[in-house]
């Protein structure tokens, strides 16, 4: 096994240039444990080296003097934070010993912390005997896309690239639960979903908008529909943008031709692929264009010192503004980790999703713009199966009920207090009325009511609502989804997904509302 050596000088693994970024790492002076419920603690400080806590029924410890010297601490802390973000709390001891035994392995090795040193102990299957824990692969994979998103050095903003080939261990039911190896969660993508529809509505009511934000929301509408790399961005011009079918304002069709990043057999005889923009991406980018001046051959974004930093920074600063006032607020007081993703992360994200949707190794190939097959080959070797699906959509899992992602819905109100529109439709065949109400401006409203209400912003859950009546309506869809999915043998009915999102969005509201009961409003 061909390794790298560190410098004598340098302690802990961490080059010079690493330990200065290190220091230099945004670490929150709590973190919100938004899982626990009534009985658990609410929050960790994130400043002493002994962490306590007690969640689901358990006290936990968590002792950062067990490390060689501060810049492990920090960058422990760093990742154990980002992941209390978004997943349940109690598993941090477990993540906490497996980059520990990272570590102490690389120190014991005299080896640098380098992606080719970490991708080859993960390929090795070596992982294994770090620590007696059966998640240590995915702990590590986690700490490599935090690291990953802070263009961290010897690691890199690509490293999603090396992470998409490595085989996965062969237990590994707990991500079923959990998710944790989902490049970017669902609950985030509707957040950026929602966000990017939102303020196309406000360009065609005539809300102003600054040139920032549209250049900011053209980059985060592209990498969420394209999975463009940072060099395909760069190279665009105005002209790329292309109006299919000229119709009503949103009943046009737009694409864009996105050119290839690199060469190849599947490439040689094409420069650029045209991919279909949806309505509101198309829209953003277009009043950016009008707004700046632009010329049909003008270059579509500005010319920056480095492409990839500029641009995962402004894609992030747009997520953070689409997140909900709660969720900023809490990053802004230093109590919540900030969730950053790369445009590499999005580029997987795309890619998996067209594996999930049956594609073969040549159309995702194509439209991934590869110069070969080999990463579609893996994207679609990585897809669940039907049993996993039935798993995740019908069982009925405390972990799922503890989770709470991001705060994707607005804050609770009463039926008897609310004067504004309320929300109400049919589920399992019945009717549901005042579970909630709307506090969208406009009237119009381009998704299915009551279904799609429980992760949007302009939600506002009534605390005498009956949410439960909701969620048994779900739950019964989805178990007649699930059985005709059985009978006709279709793992891959979109319509399990759709459903089990729902459930989960509904379930997330629930929670939160029996914590609000229970202890007062978060």
């Amino acid at each position: 096994m061909s390794l790298n050596r560190t410098n004598e000088s340098q302690p802990a693994c961490f080059s010079n240039e690493q330990s200065l970024l290190i220091d230099k790492l945004s670490l929150p002076n709590e973190v919100m444990l938004f899982g626990s419920s009534e009985f658990d603690d609410k929050m960790i400080k994130t400043a002493p080296n002994v962490w306590r806590f007690r969640v689901s029924g358990r006290n936990h410890t968590i002792n950062f003097n067990k490390l060689q010297n501060k810049h492990q601490i920090r960058l422990i802390k760093f990742v154990l934070s980002k992941y209390a973000t978004s997943h349940i709390s109690s598993t941090l001891p477990s993540i906490f010993l497996s980059l520990s035994g990272l570590f102490n392995w690389l120190r014991a090795n005299d080896l640098a912390f380098d992606s080719s040193v970490i991708i080859e102990l993960l390929d090795s299957g070596n992982y294994i005997k770090l620590v007696k824990n059966s998640r240590t692969f995915y702990d590590i994979v986690y700490m490599l896309r935090c690291l990953g998103v802070e263009d961290f050095p010897l690691i890199g903003e690509s490293i999603e690239d090396k992470l998409a080939l490595l085989p996965r261990p062969k237990v590994d039911t707990f991500s079923i639960y959990q998710n944790t190896d989902n490049v970017i969660a669902d609950e985030y993508l509707t957040l950026i979903l929602r966000g990017l529809w939102g303020l196309s509505v406000s360009i065609d009511k005539g809300i102003p908008v600054t040139e920032q934000e549209l250049l900011s929301a053209s980059i985060l509408g592209l990498a969420y529909v394209t999975g463009s790399r940072p060099v395909q961005l760069d190279k665009l011009k105005v002209c790329d943008i292309k109006v299919d079918i000229q119709s009503s304002r949103d009943e046009s069709r737009f694409s864009i031709s996105i050119p290839y990043a690199k060469q190849g057999s599947l490439v040689d005889m094409m420069n650029r692929m045209d991919i279909a923009l949806p309505y509101e991406v198309a829209n953003i980018i277009l009043t950016y264009t009008r707004m700046r001046g632009l010329r049909p051959n003008d270059k579509l974004f500005p010319v920056y010192a480095s492409s990839s930093t500029s641009y995962n920074s402004l894609l992030n600063a747009q997520i953070l503004k689409f997140a909900p006032v709660d969720y900023q607020k809490l990053v802004s007081e230093g109590k919540s980790a900030r969730i950053k993703f790369t445009l590499t992360q999005f580029r997987h994200n795309v890619g998996h999703s067209l594996a999930m949707q049956g594609s073969s190794a040549d159309d995702i190939s194509f439209i991934m713009g590869h110069s070969s097959r080999v990463v579609a080959r893996h994207y679609i070797m990585a897809t669940s199966e039907l049993a996993r699906v039935r798993l995740r959509a019908l069982g009925v899992n405390a972990t799922w009920q503890n989770m709470l992602y991001l705060l994707a819905y607005g804050s609770f109100s009463d039926t008897k207090s609310w004067q504004g529109r309320k929300v109400a439709g049919v589920v399992g065949g019945a009717l549901v009325t005042n579970v909630g109400g709307c506090d969208r401006s406009s009237s119009k409203c381009p998704f299915c009511e009551l279904r799609c209400c429980y992760s949007c912003l302009y939600f506002r859950p009534f605390r005498d609502g009956n949410h439960e009546k909701v969620l048994k309506g779900i739950q019964k869809e989805i178990v007649l989804v699930v059985k005709l999915s059985d009978d006709i043998g279709d793992p891959r009915n979109p319509v399990i997904s759709l459903l089990t999102k729902i459930k989960e969005d509904v379930l997330t509201v629930i929670k939160r509302l029996d914590l609000e009961l229970n202890r007062g409003a978060l």
